[in-house]
């Protein structure tokens, strides 16, 4: 019971993990995008 619950806190640290890793990269990705539109306005 208690792996059970060990491999459950894994899984959901790691989910969490790569969902924070793609919000970031989708931020970054939204900063350049502006970035790259408010360049090419001028």
């Amino acid at each position: 019971m208690l792996q059970l619950c060990a491999t459950v806190l894994n899984v959901t640290w790691f989910a969490s993990l790569e969902m924070n890793e793609m919000l970031i990269n989708m931020s970054v990705m939204k900063e350049a995008v502006i970035i790259a539109e408010s360049f090419s306005l001028r």
